[in-house]
């Protein structure tokens, strides 16, 4: 049997986690469809669980229903209260890096929008699974200050090189070069 891990879904997976047979519907279903047979678990915040009751799609939703009818989901705090952003915490420091690391506004406020994704993933010891390249790319950039967030990792379901659906079939090992720390495109 395969090892179990935790996983912090990105909304864009469960929006996009719909009956379409084009890229990204198929790759995304399949991927919430593995999840829950081969017991992994899901994190959510205050602000993903909003996320997925605004944009999950009809499939997405029974799947999380399923979830927590499983007790598969993990509690995770919102990055406000995250034990790892407190001035001791593993991410301390990281608002100041994201002004640092984003001089325009529209950016850092990008960054801000998905911040729960990556706190979820440090405190709960979880690998993030989006569609979203550009917010990887630019964890990437703030992963060059904060080592920890360094060791998170981001699959994107939607890349067919990452082959999300067999890695969670084997238990979701280690995976170095999804790392936020390993740097440069996976695509």
């Amino acid at each position: 049997m395969p090892d179990r891990r935790v996983m912090v879904v990105d909304a864009d997976v469960a929006m996009a986690a719909g009956t379409g047979h084009r890229p990204p519907a198929p790759e995304c279903l399949r991927i919430l469809t593995t999840i829950l047979s081969v017991c992994h678990r899901v994190a959510f915040t205050p602000e993903l669980r909003d996320e997925w009751k605004r944009r999950a799609s009809r499939q997405a939703k029974r799947w999380r229903k399923q979830m927590f009818g499983r007790k598969k989901v993990v509690d995770a705090s919102s990055p406000t209260k995250a034990p790892a952003m407190r001035s001791d915490g593993a991410l301390a420091g990281l608002e100041k890096a994201i002004d640092r690391r984003f001089p325009c506004e529209k950016e850092r406020d990008e960054v801000r929008k998905d911040l729960h994704l990556v706190c979820a993933a440090v405190e709960c010891g979880a690998a993030v699974i989006s569609n979203d390249d550009t917010a990887r790319q630019r964890f990437r950039r703030l992963a060059q200050d904060c080592r920890r967030l360094g060791s998170v990792e981001w699959a994107n379901p939607s890349c067919p090189t990452e082959n999300v659906d067999a890695w969670l079939h084997a238990g979701a090992p280690p995976e170095p070069g999804w790392r936020l720390a390993a740097g440069g495109s996976t695509a």
